[in-house]
C-alpha cells in the first residue's frame, strides 16, 4: 500500500497572498476591501490611490505592504514645498562641470521597485509632471537623454 502524497500547490504565491491578507486584516479592523483592493494591484502589476478622510488607515495599510514585500523600497510625504529633486534625486554637480545635466537617481522613486506617496496632491505641479511618465509609461529620463525603464511594481498613493 502506497502513501498518498497530496500534490504541491502549483500556486505557491496564493499562501503568501493568504497570510498577507490575514495579518492585514487582523490589524486594519473593517478594512478588508481596502486590502484586497492594494494586494489585487500588487499582483497586477497596477498602481493604486486610496482617498479619504485623516486617519482611516491608508498610510498604515500601504506602509505594511511595503514592509512585507522585498525589493528596493522608496517612500515620501508630499507637501507644497516639496520639490522634484526630493522625487527623483538631484542633478549631479559631477556632471554639471561637464557641462551635462544628469540626475543622481539612487534611492529615489525612478530606482523603486515598490514606493509610497502620501498627500500626493499636495506636491507642486513640477512633482506630478515628473509622476506622470515614472506612473504611466514606466519611463524616466535622468537628463542624459536615455529614456531607462522604471522597475517599479507597486505605487500607492494617498490622498
Amino acid at each position: 500500500m502506497k502513501a498518498l502524497r497530496p500534490a504541491p500547490d502549483p500556486y505557491p504565491i496564493r499562501e503568501k497572498l493568504a497570510v498577507a491578507r490575514k495579518e492585514l486584516s487582523s490589524t486594519l479592523i473593517e478594512r478588508d476591501e481596502e486590502v484586497d483592493l492594494v494586494l489585487t494591484a500588487l499582483l497586477a502589476n497596477e498602481h493604486v490611490l486610496l482617498v479619504g478622510p485623516p486617519g482611516c488607515g491608508k498610510s498604515l495599510l500601504l506602509d505594511s505592504v511595503l514592509s512585507w514585500t522585498g525589493g528596493a523600497k522608496f517612500a515620501i510625504l508630499l507637501t507644497k514645498f516639496s520639490v522634484p529633486e526630493e522625487l527623483v534625486g538631484p542633478v549631479s554637480l559631477a556632471g554639471l562641470k561637464e557641462d551635462k545635466y544628469v540626475r543622481v537617481t539612487a534611492g529615489k522613486l525612478p530606482e523603486a521597485d515598490f514606493a509610497f506617496i502620501d498627500e500626493c496632491f499636495k506636491g507642486s505641479s513640477a512633482i506630478l509632471n515628473v509622476m506622470l511618465k515614472i506612473l504611466n509609461e514606466r519611463t524616466f529620463d535622468a537628463g542624459d537623454g536615455i529614456v531607462r525603464k522604471v522597475p517599479l511594481k507597486l505605487l500607492g498613493v494617498t490622498q
